[in-house]
């Protein structure tokens, strides 16, 4: 009989600080699965455009590299090649999908699929799993204005007492009453609620294979390295963008301890995999992170015709059109947008839309201006963008990967492909 298989997809976190947290005492639920089964390391790409989070579990999901699957944006999906829901569907095995980065719905209607927040595909037909989706999508997308809307609001308190354990209520209340003031501590609530829909609907005999994605350290280290108890680098964060009391890292690994200790104990005979698919280091020099605040209207304002805007993660939204001509007048004003003349806008241009990245990374005040490429319009860009988050953390190609089927003995590393292969393994014979 084939064992059931928990694939928990810790995106991004760098098991660097975990260990330096470890000595110091905490994190026991790391420190017990590490001393079990081991650490080993991961690796990926080499080109650093190519080291994003949504290129990294596409190769994860699917087993082949970039330069094989060639997806390169976020909500790429639909061109994503055969991958392990698919493989186990053809051999009659079901899975349980909570949240896997950048992917499709298998329509296998004997499986569950909750894509992520990023991702327009389709969730399993289910009132709860479509209104967790379709509410958790436009609320993180439009996290940094921190202004939600009534309706999701409701929407997602109906799916907080539909899927949240109740021994889990007081954490909840201190994330949220925490998130007055920090604003991080959202994602600590998302992220223990995703644990919860996974404990509250994943069964094993029903879905042998089952995974649930976190993205919540990957953003706070993304912000917040500096601010770490372990951080032993030269740079800081100011008192207004974070407290000196305050350790955002030390947070998320805690709850992220907490969830694997249950997952430990609760799935006690299930072969559990933990993967990072890549980490992050502290950046040498601090960024800024901005996102527009009203993508439309900014691009009517700067003379762009389009069909619609997608907003992505963070500083990402891609814009479609209805003819080549409005798209190549778009790309052209993007491209040549400058600031002191540094480039403000990335650029990835298809057949029918366009991949924007804000990528400016100073400072802009009330007196910052952008210039159109006539070199003719200035427009104060301050008012059309809110900061995200000053950047603390980069992405690396180092990753990390547990297996509790075999306790690795050697320190060679893998690539990040083989862990698409350790899955299906499992399910073979």
């Amino acid at each position: 009989m084939r064992n059931s298989l928990i694939f928990l997809e810790f995106n991004e976190v760098s098991f660097t600080f975990v260990r330096s947290y470890i000595k110091k005492g905490f994190l026991k639920n790391f420190k017990k699965i590490i001393k079990k089964y081991g650490l080993q390391n991961t690796h990926s790409e080499k080109e650093f455009s190519h080291l994003e989070p949504w290129i990294q579990w596409v190769t994860v999901h699917t087993g082949k590299d970039f330069d094989e699957h060639k997806i390169f944006r976020l909500g790429d999906a639909k061109n994503q090649s055969e991958n392990i829901w698919n493989v186990l569907n053809k051999k009659n095995i079901n899975s349980f999908l909570l949240s896997p980065m950048n992917a499709v719905n298998p329509e296998n209607v004997n499986s569950v699929f909750i894509p992520d927040p990023w991702t327009s595909s389709s969730p399993t037909k289910n009132f709860f799993y479509n209104s967790f989706h379709r509410t958790v999508s436009s609320m993180v997308n439009d996290n940094s204005k921190n202004n939600y809307k009534i309706f999701d609001l409701m929407s997602f308190f109906i799916c907080f007492l539909r899927f949240a354990r109740f021994k889990n209520y007081f954490k909840y209340f201190k994330f949220v009453t925490k998130s007055l003031k920090q604003k991080w501590y959202q994602a600590l609530f998302l992220d223990l609620l995703l644990a919860d829909i996974f404990f509250v609907s994943y069964n094993k005999k029903k879905y042998p294979y089952g995974s649930v994605f976190l993205n919540a350290a990957a953003h706070i280290q993304h912000h917040y390295f500096f601010s770490s108890k372990v951080y032993s680098g030269n740079n800081f964060n100011p008192d207004w963008y974070c407290s000196k009391e305050s350790d955002p890292v030390l947070e998320v690994y805690e709850l992220y301890d907490l969830i694997l200790g249950d997952i430990l104990k609760t799935y006690r005979n299930s072969r559990i995999i933990l993967a990072t698919g890549l980490s992050q280091v502290p950046v040498e020099k601090p960024t800024y992170y901005w996102r527009l605040e009203d993508h439309e209207n900014f691009l009517k304002e700067i003379g762009i015709s389009f069909l619609n805007v997608e907003k992505r993660m963070s500083r990402d939204f891609l814009i479609n059109f209805s003819n080549s001509s409005d798209l190549q007048n778009a790309e052209t004003i993007l491209a040549n947008i400058t600031i002191d003349d540094k480039q403000v806008f990335e650029v990835d241009s298809r057949s029918e839309s366009i991949f924007v990245t804000l990528s400016f990374p100073d400072l802009i005040d009330e007196k910052t201006e952008i210039k159109l490429f006539n070199n003719l319009s200035k427009i104060k860009f301050f008012k059309c963008i809110v900061l995200v988050a000053l950047k603390n953390g980069q992405h690396n190609e180092r990753g990390f990967y547990i297996d509790s089927d075999n306790s690795i003995k050697d320190k060679q590393e893998i690539h990040i492909k083989q862990i698409y292969k350790n899955i299906i393994s499992n399910f073979e014979g």
